[in-house]
């Protein structure tokens, strides 16, 4: 008979965390993640409620599915920025490195991103200015 974890690991929380955040930015409840993965329902909500002391082989695949979303999101993204100036593609390169590192590649996510630097966009044009 295996022997239960006294105390939880360290890594659950993190992993409960980006799994919930990925349900709430796609909108989609845990049974529908759950058919989109092919994921045993059952074992993945009893990680989720923290019952599972220990990162269980369905909180794996729900991360393995998640980041291989996040990829095919951003596959192709790459150079389709266009620098204005000769030598521009190192400021591409730390624009491209800031969006990336905020987008969790979902549209609404996208979609405030998108709206922050136009919101930005004023403060940029009068620094130029200068």
């Amino acid at each position: 008979m295996p022997r239960k974890a006294i105390e939880s690991s360290p890594e659950i929380a993190p992993l409960i965390d980006k799994i919930q955040r990925h349900l709430d930015a796609e909108k989609i409840k845990l049974n529908r993640f759950c058919k989109q993965a092919r994921i045993g329902q059952s074992s993945l909500c009893r990680f989720m409620s923290g019952e599972r002391k220990t990162v269980t082989s369905a909180a794996k695949a729900a991360e393995v599915f998640i980041d291989s979303r996040h990829k095919r999101h951003n596959s192709g993204r790459r150079g389709t920025l266009r620098a204005a100036e000769p030598g521009g593609d190192q400021g591409l390169g730390i624009i491209d490195e800031a969006i990336q590192a905020h987008w969790d590649g979902s549209q609404r996510s996208a979609a405030l991103i998108a709206l922050l630097i136009k919101a930005v966009a004023p403060v940029i044009e009068a620094a130029g200015k200068h």
